[in-house]
């Protein structure tokens, strides 16, 4: 479209069927703002969001608000900790909380270097700066799974877990324990899978609670 257009992007059907705005189906417009006209249909099974972290996270880790250090999170280390946030995830179907101006942020330098590029037009270099940025903002974050099903990593060592069971934080860093005795604001999920013995990682229900 021309520079002058109000919307940037727009894709609208072409079999004749639909007229005027009923045929637009997806629009990004001035501001960054997608709308679209039907449903979205990720892959994975979860929503997430990314949060800041103290220390490095894993997929699958059991994450708490770190004590001391206003909003940055960590592993679980204690049981039934109620500062329990959520578990880190794999590949989330729709991640928040990674927008472009948040990602920028992570490196002040690198960003200034990015719209350089952008500027000059040169698109490898531009490329490359922006996977810099991203790998930089991913050192110091983690996604969070808010609901859905994720791999979660649970230590059996305190009780057989079965499909069911309501899962806790435990004394092992970054796993879950079946929760017998549930306190308010402890649980961090329901198990979908067993798992007898040892540690090792199954798949829960995200149930914050």
């Amino acid at each position: 479209r021309d520079a002058g257009e109000p919307v940037p992007f727009s894709i609208r059907r072409a079999d004749g069927a639909a007229r005027g705005a009923g045929a637009e189906v997806f629009r990004v417009d001035g501001e960054g703002n997608v709308y679209a006209r039907g449903a979205f249909h990720p892959a994975a099974m979860d929503l997430a969001e990314y949060f800041p972290v103290s220390e490095p996270a894993a997929v699958g880790d059991v994450l708490v608000m770190h004590a001391g250090r206003s909003g940055r999170y960590g592993l679980a280390r204690r049981a039934h900790d109620p500062a329990v946030v959520g578990i880190v995830s794999g590949e989330p179907g729709v991640i928040l909380g990674s927008g472009i101006t948040r990602i920028s942020a992570a490196d002040s330098g690198l960003a200034a270097e990015l719209e350089e590029a952008r500027w000059l037009k040169d698109a490898e270099r531009e490329e490359a700066l922006w996977a810099a940025l991203r790998a930089r903002f991913q050192e110091t974050h983690a996604p969070i799974a808010l609901s859905g099903t994720v791999l979660c990593k649970v230590d059996a060592g305190y009780g057989a877990i079965a499909p069911g069971d309501l899962l806790t934080t435990s004394p092992t860093a970054g796993h879950a324990m079946r929760a017998d005795h549930p306190l308010p604001g402890t649980i961090v999920g329901k198990a979908l899978e067993p798992l007898g013995e040892g540690t090792g990682l199954i798949k829960v229900l995200v149930m914050l609670r």
